[in-house]
């Protein structure tokens, strides 16, 4: 019974100091992203956006614009879409969105502007 009791006291205590010390890794390497890690990081993508922003500035510009244009077709196709139910509207809007992306009136409208 003692031989029982003892193993069962070695393997909690065990189980336990092996616990916290996994924890007390994790909580080491947070520390260490958040203090040293992560700001040499954001300086260096901040560095990179900027040197990018130039070269990338006319597509960004028209994406924006297209953003009311995708939400009138998002919102239609929506509507239309209610007669399914489930996973079939789903599909049924995605599909018309796609269609009416690239070939509706409202997709020539987009272009011109």
């Amino acid at each position: 019974m003692i031989r029982r009791l003892t193993a069962l006291w070695a393997f909690v205590e065990s189980g336990l100091r092996g616990m916290l010390h996994a924890f007390k890794i994790q909580f080491a390497g947070l520390i260490v992203w958040y203090i040293f890690i992560n700001p040499i990081v954001l300086k260096l993508l901040h560095k990179f956006l900027k040197e990018k922003e130039g070269t990338y500035k006319e597509e960004v510009d028209e994406a924006i614009k297209l953003i009311p244009a995708i939400k009138d077709i998002s919102a239609e196709a929506w509507k239309l879409s209610s007669s399914q139910k489930g996973i079939n509207r789903i599909r049924f809007f995605t599909s018309l969105l796609v269609y009416w992306t690239l070939t509706s009136p409202f997709s020539n409208n987009i272009i011109k502007s």
